[in-house]
Formats: structure tokens, sequence, C-alpha cells
């Protein structure tokens, strides 16, 4: 079983197991699952790694799912199960997703048994979907930038052998060394300062590193911001949640009022054909 213990946690279940001399129950958290309006929200894929135990309002510990937690409570129990996520794809920043509801019940433990529990949650309300792009038309809403070099690189992909899920994805084909893609959003989005938070939802396979960041269209003209993010190649369908809000906030103060427009990034390293496949692309603040 794969775990995470906090050093604090790890200090309230010891200090808790010499108070109480509590024999543990345990809860057994299967991987969440999300549900959404496709409409409004956009797709249901998630990438949801951790699980945020909490019982009777004490944190019992950040969990890789699925996973069997110790619960030095018995009897009626309330429990809370928050979903955790590797921020940028990190393995050491994890966190609980804001954007996510998380689940809030009582259960039945007793000791040394096991209760398995399948947490299933939505998107919280009042967010704002500022962007949401699924490749399911042929006018998608991303355009060339001036870097780019490819000749009509991105197109809808229908082949249900290497799209996402079966439906419709972006697929991105580089043919030559040193040669660049790079397409931006056509819109360009107002977002907020103030360290709100803002986040970038993306499914992806990539034969190449992908740079994802922004254009800061500032009233003197626009300004190319280099990286948020560098995403690892992969030969797998992975979803990654990319942290916008320290970036927005830092050119929101320096620069004063703007706009901006997300933009994905790549060059070919060697002569021959590199693909990116893009889908559910979610540029989502509160």
């Amino acid at each position: 079983m794969k775990y995470i213990y906090l050093l604090s946690l790890a200090i309230l279940l010891y200090s808790g197991c010499a108070k109480k001399a509590t024999v543990p129950s345990y809860v057994h958290v299967e991987p969440f699952i999300v549900t959404t309006d496709g409409a409004t929200q956009g797709s249901s894929a998630s990438n949801i790694t951790d699980v945020w135990l909490y019982a009777n309002g004490q944190l019992q510990g950040i969990y890789e799912l699925p996973c069997a937690v110790p619960v030095i409570e018995n009897g009626s129990v309330k429990v809370a199960f928050r979903p955790g996520i590797k921020k940028n794809g990190t393995a050491n920043e994890r966190t609980y997703y804001p954007f996510y509801t998380y689940v809030d019940t009582v259960l039945q433990l007793e000791a040394t048994k096991t209760t398995t529990f399948t947490p299933q949650i939505t998107y919280i309300p009042n967010l704002t979907y500022t962007w949401l792009e699924n490749f399911e038309t042929s006018n998608t809403t991303l355009k060339k930038t001036s870097f780019n070099q490819t000749y009509d690189s991105l197109q809808i992909c229908t082949d249900t052998n290497i799209t996402y899920k079966g439906g419709h994805s972006g697929r991105i084909v580089l043919t030559k060394k040193n040669e660049i893609f790079e397409y931006a959003s056509k819109t360009p989005f107002t977002l907020p300062g103030n360290g709100r938070d803002i986040y970038m939802e993306l499914n992806y396979k990539t034969d190449l590193p992908l740079i994802v960041s922004f254009y800061d269209n500032s009233i003197n003209g626009v300004n190319k911001y280099a990286s948020v993010v560098t995403i690892n190649p992969s030969t797998v369908w992975k979803k990654i949640y990319i942290y916008l809000s320290e970036e927005i906030s830092s050119k929101l103060n320096s620069q004063g009022p703007t706009t901006f427009s997300m933009y994905f990034n790549a060059m070919n390293d060697a002569d021959q054909t590199r693909v990116i496949m893009l889908d559910n692309i979610k540029l989502i603040y509160r």
C-alpha cells in the first residue's frame, strides 16, 4: 500500500492512540468517481491521485489511491474524503483540488474491520469556465502564432484507436528537425489576480516535451511568457492540473489590467515524425 504521511499527522495519530488506547478500524478508499454536466463543465476526465481523509474533523492522512486508511475512531464516525492531485503533475506538489466537491458522510466503523467506500464528486458551484475545448467540432478555439513553423499541424483526429476514450482529439504532427509547433487560444481571456485560484486542466499524449504558458496582451503590445510548465513526454493518455494563479497575479501586479491568451509550444528534436495529442482543455477560476 502506498501512502504519504504528514509529520503533524503522525504526531496526532500517536498522541490519539496514547490517550484512547483504541484499536483502529480501516476505511478502504476506492478511486473517486467524477461526474459533470458536459455542456457547462466539460469532460469528467480526472486524475485524482490521493485522498485527504478526515475523521470527526481530524485529518487522518494523505494517501495514494486506492488505499486502506487506519482510523483511530470506532462506532458512528463522520468521515470526509477530499480529492488530492499532483499540482503541475509534480509528485512533490500534492494538494487537494479546490474546484472539486468533497464527500462528507457518516460511516459505522468497527475495530480491526475494513469498510470500503467509493467517493463520488463533481465541481463546486460558482466556478467560471472561461475556456472549454474538446475538439468535437472542426471549428477549434486555437490558432497558429507567429512562432509556428508547421503546415496545418493542428488537426481534428477521429481515429478512435488513438483519441482520448474514443472521441475526437487534437492531433499535432511535426515531421522535421527543429520544426516548432505553437498554437494559442483565439480569444484573449480576462483572468483574476490577487492569488485567486486559476487552473488549466488538460488531457495529453505527447512524443515531445510540451510547454504550456500564456501571452500577456497588454496595452503596450503582446508579451510572451516563457513557460508555466513543461509537460514530459508520455506514450499513454494522462491528465494534468496546471496551476496559473501565481503567474497571472504576478503579471497583473506588474503590468496592470491586461488579458491573456494561453498557448502550447513544442519543438521537434530529431529528423523523424513526432506526434502530440490534446483533449479536454479547461481554463477555470473562482
